[in-house]
């Protein structure tokens, strides 16, 4: 009877061991509200994935995907959202990251509304260098692979001429515009 008992006790333990690790290595992601607004979304996306340093746990939440897949959908949601002092740079950067699937012309409006808000004190550099030569999931930033385009210039000339940003970022700036981070970007794998 000991035997037996042990027997149990052992394969309880070996079936919850086994049952915790599943739920470890499968992601749990929510069904897609399609009726949550933009903020909505955002906040959800932000319980998803409480921390943004592994961005690449961003592809988990099935509400990030569905704005990274349809961003033409939320484009004036978001530029509303990044210049909304309220939205802590969690949420913004989050907003970021879903928007970057976006054509080129609306991701440096985007930018470009970043760049408007950190002027006025509502928006973090770091979210400005996000969007300006920082991009996750591409490997190089829509911005660093379209450096001659004229509004890729136009953006970061004014953005370095006015001189709100640190020194380190306006030397970014001319490594952008020179193409030498593009270069770089390129040589690591």
């Amino acid at each position: 009877m000991k035997t037996f008992t042990l027997y149990l006790v052992i394969l309880c333990c070996l079936l919850q061991g086994c049952a915790s690790m599943d739920t470890e290595q499968t992601p749990t992601t929510r069904t897609v509200d399609t009726t949550a607004s933009f903020p909505e979304k955002i906040a959800i996306i932000e319980q998803d994935v409480s921390n943004l340093e592994e961005t690449g746990d961003l592809d988990y939440s099935s509400t990030y995907v569905e704005i990274f897949d349809s961003p033409e959908e939320y484009y004036s949601s978001a530029l509303d959202f990044i210049a909304d002092p309220a939205r802590s740079l969690q949420q913004k950067q989050i907003a970021a990251y879903a928007m970057s699937n976006i054509e080129l012309n609306k991701y440096v409006a985007l930018a470009n509304t970043a760049y408007q808000a950190f002027k006025a004190g509502t928006a973090a550099e770091d979210l400005l260098a996000q969007l300006v030569y920082y991009q996750y999931p591409s490997p190089s930033n829509k911005i660093v692979v379209n450096y001659k385009d004229p509004e890729v210039v136009k953006l970061l000339s004014t953005i370095k001429t006015e001189g709100k940003v640190s020194a380190d970022f306006q030397k970014t700036i001319d490594e952008i515009l020179s193409g030498k981070l593009l270069q770089l970007h390129k040589a690591t794998p």
